[in-house]
């Protein structure tokens, strides 16, 4: 996903908790509920990278570090 026009780096903590909220709510199928999780990888443009494939390789970075948090919620994770 591609966010674009944000005023500047704080910004897009309110579009991912959107993001996050509507990807955890539960959803039905077949009358049954199934619940989901998401991690998201967040990569921004310039800080991260200049390039497409620099840019896709931070975010994969940042991606398992968040994968990595939930699954043993005592690690630390840094900036990708």
């Amino acid at each position: 996903m591609v966010i674009g026009d944000l005023a500047d780096a704080a910004a897009v903590k309110p579009v991912l908790d959107k993001l996050m909220a509507a990807l955890e709510q539960p959803v039905l199928v077949d009358g049954q509920e199934i619940s989901t999780s998401a991690s998201i990888g967040l990569a921004q443009y310039p800080d991260d990278g200049a390039d497409f494939d620099t840019l896709l390789q931070k975010a994969d970075t940042a991606l398992y570090r968040a994968r990595t948090a939930v699954a043993t919620p005592t690690a630390s994770s840094t900036s990708a």
